[in-house]
């Protein structure tokens, strides 16, 4: 879904996946607690309250999207 969301936006937002089975430091070190969970980041650094957990309609995702543009 977060894929035909980001389909919208070209090349303007950089998108990747992790799997936290097989990356489980990385999801303790982020912390990452549910699943899926959506992570914004700008320049590197993660946007504060920008988080998005669990699974949620693709308009939500478009929402968070426009709001942190």
């Amino acid at each position: 879904m977060i894929e035909s969301v980001l389909k919208n936006y070209g090349d303007t937002i950089n998108a990747g996946e992790v799997n936290i089975d097989s990356h489980g430091e990385l999801a303790v070190k982020d912390g990452v607690r549910g699943v899926p969970t959506v992570v914004f980041y700008k320049n590197g650094v993660e946007i504060p309250n920008s988080r998005m957990v669990g699974l949620q309609p693709a308009q939500a995702y478009t929402q968070k999207i426009e709001s942190l543009k």
